[in-house]
């Protein structure tokens, strides 16, 4: 997330945070009970997960790696996979499609026979209805079966999905205490820990601290400039839409003082227009 100075500086950041933060949903998503409550919400089935992994890297030697939000595994030795896509401008059947095709080949060893993949369940929280289907949630866009299920989880239709649903959707989008509800109890208990909670706040400090020290340890001159970009970025897609103009601008700027500044600009302002406004 970036050098932030102080244990209160971080703690207001994770207090902003919404779920559709990849750091923050992959932190709440460590926990089993919330990740199997959700899972029952968009899927209506019963899961019981056995293994989590959240920001799981998957390395790939002379190409493109891939880094998933949550990695899973349950009981029927299933693979979930939940990936949470905020760009607006990114081709996301594509990235589908490669971090499939990334599991894949982690999971089938040399000489290993095909059928021995395992099934995957893979589930896209989006912000953006890109299939243009105007439905929250949406089942399966193949027309045959490979073991795979796809589910498209998009937090601005609302189609004919109400209630449950529609909670889910507001919750993820704007994570405060006014949407919380009594429909998803163990998901919004894991929220709060993290973010009012002095042992959850610790544990959301230590993840920015170790993107930091990551960063550094990759050798990477710019890697504060990329940490402040990535922590006023992370800021501002809570407080609305970012466009396309304002993200190319963060991304291109590469004075470290000034994405200080524009940090403490997003985290004083009230709503991405606010802040264009004044930068």
């Amino acid at each position: 997330m970036g050098t932030i100075a102080t244990y209160e500086e971080k703690k207001k950041i994770i207090q902003k945070l919404n779920l559709t933060s990849d750091i923050f949903v992959g932190k709440v998503f460590e926990d089993t009970a919330a990740l199997e409550e959700v899972l029952f919400l968009i899927t209506k089935q019963r899961f019981q997960i056995i293994e989590i992994r959240t920001q799981y890297s998957i390395r790939q030697l002379g190409t493109h790696s891939v880094v998933l939000d949550v990695y899973a595994e349950d009981t029927h030795g299933r693979i979930i996979h939940i990936e949470m896509q905020n760009k607006e401008n990114d081709t996301h059947l594509k990235r589908v499609r490669y971090c499939r095709s990334c599991i894949d080949t982690a999971l089938l060893d040399k000489g290993v026979r095909y059928d021995c993949l395992p099934d995957i369940l893979q589930i896209f929280i989006t912000n953006k209805d890109f299939l243009g289907k105007g439905k929250a949630v949406i089942y399966n866009t193949k027309t045959f079966s490979d073991g795979v299920t796809e589910i498209f989880f998009n937090l601005k239709a609302r189609g004919k999905h109400m209630g449950v649903i529609e909670n889910l959707q507001k919750y993820f989008i704007n994570t405060t205490e006014e949407n919380e509800s009594v429909n998803f109890p163990k998901l919004v208990q894991r929220v709060r820990f993290l973010k009012y909670e002095k042992n959850g706040v610790s544990d959301m400090c230590e993840v920015f601290d170790k993107i930091r020290q990551e960063g550094k340890e990759e050798g990477r001159e710019e890697g504060s400039v990329s940490s402040w970009r990535e922590a006023v970025g992370e800021i501002l897609r809570n407080l609305g839409t970012l466009p396309d103009s304002l993200n190319e601008k963060i991304q291109e700027q590469e004075s470290e003082k000034c994405l200080k500044d524009w940090f403490h600009l997003a985290m004083r302002s009230q709503s991405v227009e606010e802040f264009i406004s004044q930068i």
